[in-house]
């Protein structure tokens, strides 16, 4: 939609930092705020509301387009850091122990995988149950 609305005006109708009312060259962190505040003024004025939206974009933009020629001055920090994000984030597993009715769940699962494996023709047993219980009593318990 923000694209479609500065197509229909001409795409560059004006400075995307003057329509942000930031000054050149701000960092992002000042930018996105300065985004956050016009999103709350023209909550109901959608035409403002997407021209906000493309004049950050363009300003993103410009700075990851500087960020790949290897200027950093005005590049922020998420972005400038940003391929060095551990591999989960802040959603990273906690680990944490399992309540006792979780325990006793599990036990009862691997009791009941052995007991078919072991009530199972020898002609046709498989290991795979006592495999799958094993792994509920070793692993850790990630909530």
């Amino acid at each position: 939609m923000a694209r479609a609305a500065a197509a229909a005006d001409g795409g560059a109708s004006e400075d995307p930092w003057k329509a942000l009312g930031v000054p050149a060259g701000s960092d992002a962190e000042e930018v996105k705020k300065a985004l956050n505040r016009k999103k709350l003024l023209y909550k109901t004025e959608p035409a403002k509301l997407a021209a906000m939206e493309v004049a950050y974009e363009s300003i993103v933009q410009a700075s990851l387009a500087a960020r790949l020629r290897g200027d950093t001055s005005g590049v922020g920090k998420g972005v400038l850091k940003g391929d060095t994000v551990p591999l989960f984030g802040p959603w990273a597993p906690i680990y944490s122990e399992a309540p006792l009715k979780d325990k006793k769940v599990n036990v009862a699962i691997s009791v009941a995988a052995i007991a078919i494996t072991l009530c199972t023709p020898g002609t046709i047993r498989t290991l795979q149950p006592v495999i799958y219980a094993t792994i509920f009593h070793v692993r850790p318990r990630i909530s």
